[in-house]
This record gives C-alpha cells, sequence and structure tokens, in this order.
C-alpha cells in the first residue's frame, strides 16, 4: 500500500533522518514519522503525513490499477528555519519520484510510482504545548499503480 511506501521512504531517507532523527536519538523515542497524526508530547522536529484525496484512473474497460492520490506532509518544527529545511528534504525526495517501491513489511507489496508532483505548499503557525510551532505543509499527487497481490 502507498502508505506504507512512504514511510519506508521517508524513514530511510538520509537527509531526512538526519533532521528528524532516529527513534534512538529522538527524546521521546519516536521516529518523528507519523502517518495522519502525531502523538500529543512527540519533540520537534516531525513529520506528520496523510491522504487528503484519491481517484481511480478510469478507462474504457473501467477501473485499472492505476490510481492518482494527494498527500500532505506537515513538516513541524519549533522555527520556521527548521519546519522549511525538513519540507525541502521532503520535496527533494518526493518531487519527480518515479519507478517501483517495496513496503518493507509482511506481507511484501509495491507500488510503481508513474510520478509524483508538488502541488501546494503553506505555512502555518501554530500554538502547542511546546508553544508556537511552525509547520510547513507541501501536498503533492502521486500517480501509482498498487502491485498488491500481483
Amino acid at each position: 500500500m502507498l502508505t506504507e511506501v512512504i514511510f519506508q521512504l521517508l524513514t530511510n531517507d538520509p537527509t531526512i533522518v538526519s533532521l528528524v532523527g532516529t527513534i534512538e536519538s529522538r527524546s521521546t523515542e519516536d521516529p518523528g514519522i507519523f502517518p495522519v497524526e502525531s502523538p500529543e508530547e512527540t519533540s520537534v522536529p516531525y513529520i506528520v503525513y496523510q491522504q487528503i484525496w484519491g481517484k481511480p484512473v478510469t478507462s474504457m474497460d473501467g477501473n485499472n490499477r492505476l490510481q492518482r492520490a494527494g498527500f500532505q506532509f506537515s513538516c513541524v518544527g519549533g522555527s520556521s528555519y527548521t519546519s522549511h529545511v525538513v519540507s525541502e528534504a521532503v520535496k527533494q525526495l518526493f518531487g519527480g519520484l518515479y519507478g517501483q517501491f517495496g513496503n518493507g513489511g509482511s506481507p511484501v507489496s509495491f507500488v510503481q510510482m508513474q510520478g509524483v508532483w508538488l502541488t501546494d505548499e503553506r505555512d502555518i503557525m501554530e500554538e502547542d504545548t511546546h508553544g508556537l510551532l511552525s509547520n510547513v505543509q507541501v501536498d503533492f499527487e502521486f500517480n501509482f499503480a498498487d502491485l498488491v497481490g500481483l
């Protein structure tokens, strides 16, 4: 599934890991990368990603394996500079991504990326238990085929 592949790509990217850390290096002992929402007391910086829309690609034969989905990545930091540096790393990782990628889990599944494009970007300041946090949100359109069961 695409969400697991995204997690694998984020947690195995050396630039992202150098910015958000690892389970071993973070004070909150989490990966710093979360699907949908982060734990309340997680340390900054961190990334939260979620699917914000999805559409099957339809041909004369009906729906096929090719799909389109929008994902939002919230890059949260204690400063605007930090959240922008993290968002740039996310943009470098996903911008123009093409190829076949595995989920790294069991059962093994693969996703064939047909292209990934940045569609939107915004800055948001939010109040949190840590105080005021900077959140740079970047949205991408993923065109992919889920190869589960092939």
